[in-house]
């Protein structure tokens, strides 16, 4: 029975080639979608998971209250760790996780690198592949462990173990590593990787005590026996709060907090200087909305094609209630043929996902750590979405047009009756559900797009133009430099500063008017303010020559001054105190971009740095000039300092990272909303299809009275056009609504939505209704009228 139900089914689809070739484009490119929001959704949910002991490794975190404001931070006291393991029979072990940096150097081959110090349990308590080397790799000091990509940077495809690597940590401090491990590619559920290991002792021979109660590592990692210990842990911290708060007053824990492995990244977004690189949870929920839509719209395309698929094979229908077929067998016969669609939409959705949609996203997102790989997903997981997914669009998208036609009577077809009119309240719900979510699908995606090219087009607060900005490693590296570059040509202005904007910058806790108040600091150097034109709202810049150890005039931002309740006017002369250091307020500048577009503006203040300490040197160029001078500061960097890396950009592409990603965020939500419209058209044929088929005798009638094509036209989109003016009007405030939710939980500053999300979305739809079934009304009055009437 089931072979003859398929063997059918399959005829079915022959004979019926277009209904059935709109089907499955609409289904394959919905599943298409939901394959990769699937992978997507479980490397978001499943990071970390690959880790052995996941389930017992736990990450200590701190609560620091700022003035009534707890803030929850990843790193924690450098020796927190081992007096743990010491003092806390539960603790089986404990890694210390902490980045820096330093210039490797491998024969002729110079670069900075990234630095992770940690303990040599590291790799045993991690399930990181090794290529090369084992896990004891770190426990002989004076080794060092390589990523995949470093160790091919410098040595190729060659087994490095045992090859030496000079690391540069300051001008006066170069030390030797042997090679002992290379790491296998990383796994892209890993919050968290490494470039190079070096031991977390290290860091004595750059000036941090791993014994001193007042600094801190980035991680600290711990493991239990049983999971169920984690939290006789957590009550066990407080003991370790005493000395850390005594070494470090300004910078006191409230308490402890721990968190699981495995839940790290999913947590990322509410952890401050974390390590863990989580997906932000609104990416989530928007993408996991917008499969849903997708998926939803092809099941309501496929029943409307359906129900009309059905009114051209009633002959059919009635032979087989005739000769004994019973509804149920009717039922199970279109089933059949709805679940071998499904097989079908299925295996060709899986191949778009992985030619096509798979790549492309990796495309546009894999440089953020995005990155989707169908080998890594669960089997067992996938198989079951996918055995879901079939089941799901089986059961929806056939399940009513299936007790549909097993309701045609016998007696109604052989009379030429055509059961299913327009009286239908169930098809018009369906209609006007899908053109809801069409419009929704379709305003996220325009909202989204916009607010991509939103964020780009920002302004900066300052000056970012012909500006080039280089890293040195001291005030005396900067004066060497800066002699050699103002005697470029097209060079017309050399400035130094301690920090840089969107690269560097301090977060003291300051005391303003007896309460504390954390603000963004930047130590720059005289004509820094005039160099990057900040606008001066009230006061005088800072001064022309800093004394030493920095100056004592500040410039604050608006933002500080508001935050304070203080007009531009009213803050000039008010004192400011940092630690033992007292700053008086000569000027208020506007607000200005010095941290990415993703993070809310912060309360800032500049002031005069020591020279000794300048680190970065910004060199304005004339128009045109920029890249001839930046490759003549590379030649003049290599004679001066032929044994440093050249470090040195453009400060209009410091946000380069941020930029191209809102630029693949456009170009994906406008390929979903242009995919929405696509599924939402090809279910516009289908209705089409449905209404002209059920009003050919009708509109036959009409154009033998006089009726012309365009008075058919209007007569027949008539209802369409209702439908989707209340699916619009349905549509367009939970658009608002949920779009607003979405955006502000996201940026900090989202594009205002205006009108044109809407006003877009609904011509877009409106034309293709119209442009749809007017194509099939005009193609059915083509015909000749009599031949139409003696047919029906």
């Amino acid at each position: 029975m089931l072979r003859n139900y398929v063997r059918v089914a399959l005829r079915a689809l022959r004979k019926n080639p277009i209904p059935a070739a709109v089907n499955m484009l609409g289904l394959s490119l919905a599943i298409a979608s939901a394959i990769v929001v699937y992978l997507f959704l479980e490397r978001a949910l499943m990071m970390d998971r690959f880790h052995a002991d996941g389930e017992r490794i736990f990450v200590v975190n701190n609560i620091i209250d700022r003035g009534g404001d707890r803030q929850l931070w990843g790193d924690s006291p450098m020796p927190l760790g081992p007096a743990m393991e010491e003092q806390m029979p539960l603790v089986e072990g404990t890694v210390r996780y902490n980045w820096g940096g330093g210039v490797f150097r491998v024969g002729d081959l110079v670069f900075s690198e990234n630095i992770q110090y940690v303990d040599p349990e590291f790799l045993r308590m991690f399930s990181f592949d090794l290529r090369h080397g084992n896990e004891a790799a770190l426990d002989r000091p004076g080794t060092i462990v390589l990523s995949d990509r470093i160790a091919t940077k410098y040595f190729g495809e060659e087994n490095p173990i045992g090859r030496q690597v000079s690391v540069e940590f300051s001008d006066a401090l170069t030390e030797e590593f042997v090679v002992a491990a290379v790491a296998e590619p990383f796994p892209t559920k890993a919050s968290f990787t490494f470039s190079s290991l070096l031991r977390f002792d290290v860091q004595r021979s750059i000036g941090r005590d791993p014994d001193d109660w007042s600094a801190y590592t980035d991680a600290t990692f711990f493991r239990v026996g049983d999971p169920a210990s984690a939290q006789a842990v957590l009550a066990g911290l407080e003991q370790f709060l005493g000395p850390q708060n005594a070494a470090s007053k300004d910078w006191s824990i409230a308490e402890y907090r721990i968190q699981p492995l495995y839940r790290m990244a999913r947590a990322s977004i509410d952890v401050r200087g974390g390590i863990a690189n989580g997906t932000h949870p609104t990416a989530v929920i928007v993408l996991g909305i917008v499969a849903v839509f997708l998926l939803a719209l092809s099941c309501f395309n496929y029943i409307n094609l359906a129900v009309a698929n059905a009114s051209r094979r009633m002959k059919e229908i009635g032979v087989r209630k005739v000769v004994g077929g019973s509804r149920q067998q009717l039922v199970a016969q279109f089933m059949s043929e709805n679940i071998v669609l499904c097989v079908i939409a299925l295996g060709l959705g899986f191949a778009l996902a992985w030619t096509f949609f798979i790549p492309g996203f990796n495309a546009l997102f894999s440089f953020v750590g995005g990155e989707i790989r169908l080998a890594e997903a669960d089997s067992l997981g996938l198989v079951l979405f996918l055995t879901v997914l079939l089941v799901l669009t089986g059961l929806l998208s056939g399940a009513y047009p299936a007790w549909h036609v097993s309701t045609f009577q016998p007696s109604e077809i052989i009379r030429g009756h055509r059961p299913g009119g327009r009286g239908s309240w169930l098809t018009r719900g369906l209609l006007s559900l899908q053109f809801v979510l069409a419009f929704l699908t379709m305003i996220m995606g325009v909202i989204l797009a916009q607010n991509a090219a939103y964020q780009n087009e920002k302004d900066w607060g300052y000056d970012k133009d012909h500006k080039i900005i280089v890293r040195v490693g001291s005030g005396d590296e900067y004066e060497r430099i800066r002699g050699e570059i103002v005697n470029l040509p097209n060079v017309e202005a050399v400035v130094g500063a301690r920090h840089a904007f969107a690269r560097s910058w301090n977060r003291p806790v300051l005391t303003v008017d007896g309460e504390q108040m954390e603000s963004v600091r930047f130590e720059v150097g005289p004509g820094y303010v005039e160099q990057y034109g900040l606008p001066l709202l009230s006061g005088e810049s800072l001064g022309d020559a800093a004394p030493e150890g920095g100056g004592s005039d500040i410039l604050i931002s608006e933002l500080f001054a508001t935050s304070r309740g203080w007009t531009p006017e009213s803050a000039l002369d008010r004192s400011v105190r940092q630690d033992s250091l007292t700053f008086t307020v000569i000027g208020v500048v506007a607000d200005f971009q010095y941290s990415s577009f993703y993070d809310p503006m912060e309360p800032a203040f500049l002031r005069l740095a020591d020279p000794d300490e300048f680190r970065y040197l910004t060199v304005d160029v004339s128009e045109d000039a920029g890249t001839q001078t930046m490759e003549a500061i590379r030649g003049i960097w290599k004679e001066v300092f032929p044994a440093r890396e050249f470090t040195g950009y453009f400060q209009d592409q410091v946000h380069e990272r941020l930029f191209r990603e809102n630029n693949n965020i456009k170009k994906l939500f406008s390929f979903i909303a242009g995919l929405a419209l696509l599924i939402a058209c090809l279910g516009l044929f289908g209705l089409a299809v449905q209404n002209v088929v059920r009003r050919t005798r009708e509109i036959s009638i009409r154009k033998v009275l006089g009726a012309s094509v365009a008075q058919i036209a209007r007569t027949v989109n008539a209802g369409f056009l209702v439908l989707i003016g209340v699916a619009f009007v349905i549509a367009a405030p939970l658009g608002f609504l949920l779009m607003r939710m979405l955006l502000n939980s996201v940026y900090p500053d989202p594009v205002p939505i205006g009108p044109t999300a809407f006003l877009l979305s609904f011509s877009l739809v409106f034309v293709a209704a119209l442009v749809t079934i007017s194509t099939q009304v005009t193609r059915l009055t083509a015909n000749s009228p009599a031949d139409v009437l003696r047919a029906t």
